[in-house]
Order: C-alpha cells, then structure tokens, then sequence
C-alpha cells in the first residue's frame, strides 16, 4: 500500500510540476520590486508569504489525489479482495473468458478461488458470503473496472479543478497587488516631484 501511495504522489506532483505556470512566481518577483528595479523587503515579505501559502496549497493537490486513491485502494483490499490477488488475476487476463477462467483454476497461481476463499475466511466472511463475493467479482468484472477507472477519472478532475481554481485566486491576487504597488509608485513619484518643484520654486 505505501508503494501504491507513493507511486500516486509521484505521479501527481509530476503532472503539477509539468503543468505549473512558472510565469507566476516570476510575477511575484516582478511585484517585489521598485520601479528603478531595487528590491523593496516590505513587498518581498508579502510576496514570500503569499508565495509559500500558495505552494502549499499546490502541494496539497497531490497530497489530496494520493489519499482518495489510495483510501479507495485500502477499501478493496480490506474489504472486496486483497491487491496482491487481484494483480494476480489481471496478470492472467486473456479476452477469451473460458481461457482467462481456466487460468485462474488451473494457471501458475493454482486455484485463485480457494485462495480468495481463504483469504474470505480470513477476513471473518462466511462461506456463503466469501462465494457470492467471488462469484460477484467474476461476473461483473468489466463493469467493476469500468467504474474504477470512472471514480479515477472523477478524483483527478477534482484534483484538477482545485488546482486550476488555486492558481486562478492566487494569480488575480498577484494582479491586485500589482495594481496596487503600480499606484502606489505613482502617487509616490507625483509627491517627489511635486516637493522638488515646490524647493526650487522657493
């Protein structure tokens, strides 16, 4: 399981990295900055504040991926069939269904249904209960598949949303805070100015 954790987190922050505008960390240091291109420690400190919460939100995306999959991934194991086994089952898939069934009684793995019933004892399910699940499992597989793949689909849009929804707010938030140094500069540079003609004139 911590394999598969890290495998998923891996994968993420590899997508976040790939897919993450590096433009925007330029901006900050751009908003850190005077016009005459100085470095200005109040705005710094903000844009490193800003920055580093930012990050960490970023950070959170894979963080988040990594543990719907892998809560969804403990949830088979504990409850519908152990991971081991069903890669096990996949390694012998053959789209010819009598082939691939036969495979599993008679295969390299010997009788994966008495070791899924084993395993089913294990757990405390009854006899009863560990051939419905074994008998559910193999005549609804492609589905059960099909709705895997679906509930991954549907964890990394959400994934994605919330990413793209976090650098939409942080870059309007470098935009504002841009306009407002922007304008702060002016009324700054008007005021020098304005001094300076008011010392010449006198």
């Amino acid at each position: 399981m911590l394999f598969i954790g890290i495998a998923i987190f891996s994968v993420t922050l590899l997508l976040v990295v790939l897919a993450f505008p590096w433009r925007l960390l330029r901006m900050a240091a751009t908003n850190a900055k005077r016009p005459d291109g100085t470095l200005s420690r109040a705005r710094a400190r903000i844009e490193v504040r800003k920055g580093a919460g930012f990050l960490g939100e970023v950070v959170l995306v894979p963080l988040l991926a990594t543990t719907l999959l892998v809560g969804a991934c403990f949830g088979v194991d504990r409850y519908l069939i152990p991971l081991p086994l069903l890669r096990d089952v996949v390694s012998l898939f053959d789209p010819r269904f009598s082939v691939w069934d036969e495979a599993m009684e008679t295969g390299r793995f010997g009788d994966v249904g008495l070791t899924y019933g084993e395993w089913a004892r294990s757990r405390g399910y009854s006899q009863n209960v560990g051939h419905t699940l074994r008998r559910f499992l193999k005549n609804n597989w492609l589905a059960l598949v099909l709705l895997a793949v679906a509930a991954t689909v549907a964890v990394y849009w959400f994934v994605i949303r919330y990413y793209l929804a976090t650098l939409e707010a942080f870059y309007r938030e470098l935009q504002v805070r841009s306009e407002r140094y922007r304008r702060l500069d002016i009324r700054r540079m008007l005021e020098s100015e304005s001094e300076e003609s008011g010392f010449l004139s006198d």
